[in-house]
């Protein structure tokens, strides 16, 4: 793991860090250096390719999944958490300890079952709102959109 230099919800117009670059903060939360995608805001969810381009989930998404530490647009970079505690943003409320799952919704999660939109390795921590900031637990998820 690289050392931070910079704030977790700096954006960057040029990237200060190699793609895919890993950090850890003090409480063992983990971030990714990723390249943004238009109307991203903080706390959406997003997928990522081997390039380290995001698109922001929806439902029957496919990949690793992370959620945005600032508005991380078009042509900007930034830090993503991929493990630990994370602010995110759920689509209805959520009740704490369950599964999480893509929506319609651009970026945010809900814990309501759909077939093939299970964001694997993503629980809600706490009781979250209808379009309000919700913590999740997170290590490494990912969207396969298959059904098991």
């Amino acid at each position: 793991m690289m050392r931070l230099t910079t704030p977790l919800t700096q954006l960057d117009t040029t990237a200060l860090y190699a793609l895919g670059s890993k950090v850890m903060d003090k409480s063992g939360n983990e971030y990714i250096y990723l390249l943004g995608v238009a109307s991203t805001v903080a706390g959406d969810a997003v997928t990522y390719n081997g390039a380290y381009a995001t698109t922001r989930l929806v439902a029957n998404g496919k990949g690793p999944v992370a959620i945005a530490m600032g508005a991380c647009v078009a042509s900007t970079y930034g830090w993503y958490q991929v493990r630990g505690l994370a602010t995110g943003i759920t689509l209805t409320a959520v009740v704490t300890g369950m599964p999480l799952y893509s929506t319609a919704t651009a970026g945010q999660l809900d814990d309501a079952v759909v077939a093939g939109d299970l964001v694997a390795n993503a629980f809600a921590y706490a009781t979250g709102g209808t379009n309000a900031s919700c913590t999740f637990e997170i290590n490494y998820p990912f969207a396969t959109d298959t059904l098991s």
